[in-house]
Order: structure tokens, then sequence, then C-alpha cells
């Protein structure tokens, strides 16, 4: 899990892939923390993706780092609106999770953070060298 939290971390922006209906979407994402052990995502129930990922919730990210690395996090997602995820969401990131942006006044604001199940962190280098990891 280190070694992926390290990637996330050098990478900062991230593309995360759902389906809508038989449409693939892939989007830019850049929130993640670990959280009792867990890898966790999270977004705004006012999105596409929120409603995807209820519909279906299979998805996949691809994060781009130095030298032509690259690591692919396959999976499925479990929402989690437990308040302790929501304040260690906040903990890391106030702008976008904080008690000014989720209750008072941030309008359609409402997040919802979500954990892997079931996931795969896959490791790719030139050339062809991948390895693989379980979340």
């Amino acid at each position: 899990m280190k070694e992926v939290l390290d990637f996330l971390r050098e990478a900062g922006v991230f593309y995360f892939a759902t389906v809508d209906g038989d449409q693939p979407m892939v989007r830019p994402f850049g929130f993640f923390m670990e959280f009792e052990g867990k890898l966790y995502f999270g977004t705004n129930k006012a999105r596409n993706v929120y409603r995807q990922l209820q519909a279906n919730p299979k998805f996949q990210a691809c994060i781009a780092g130095k030298q032509m690395a690259w690591l692919r996090i396959t999976g499925r997602v479990k929402f989690d609106n437990r308040p302790e995820v929501l304040e260690a969401a906040a903990s890391i990131r106030p702008d976008l999770f904080g008690r000014q942006r989720t209750i008072h006044g941030a309008g359609n604001f409402k997040p919802a953070l979500f954990y892997i199940e079931d996931g795969e962190a896959v490791f790719n280098t030139m050339p062809n060298v991948t390895r693989s990891v379980k979340l």
C-alpha cells in the first residue's frame, strides 16, 4: 500500500475511469487517502461519476509517474459515509471536505467518499516490466 500511496502523491493528478451505460468516461482526480488500511477516493454526490459508480461500482484509475513508469488501479468501490471518514478527508483537504465547505453554504456539495474493494494495483515501467500488488 505504501508504494501505491507514494506513487499517487508524486503524480498529484491521476485519471479515473467509469462507465455510463456502454460509454467509457474518464476524468482527472486528485484526492486520495489511506484510512483504516484502505485506499479512499472522494467526489461530490452531484457529479456524474457518483451516479456512474452507484450504477456500476467497477472502475479503473491510471497514474503516470516519472521515467515512463505508470500505475493502473482496478477494483470496485464501496461508499463509506461514516463521520470519521469525512473527518479524515477534511484533515487532508479542508478546502474540499472541510466543515465550511460541506455544511455552511457550499451549495450542492455533498461529499461521497469511497474505498477500493477487491482492488489491484499494477506497476508498469519501460521496457515492459509489470508487477502487481493487491489492495
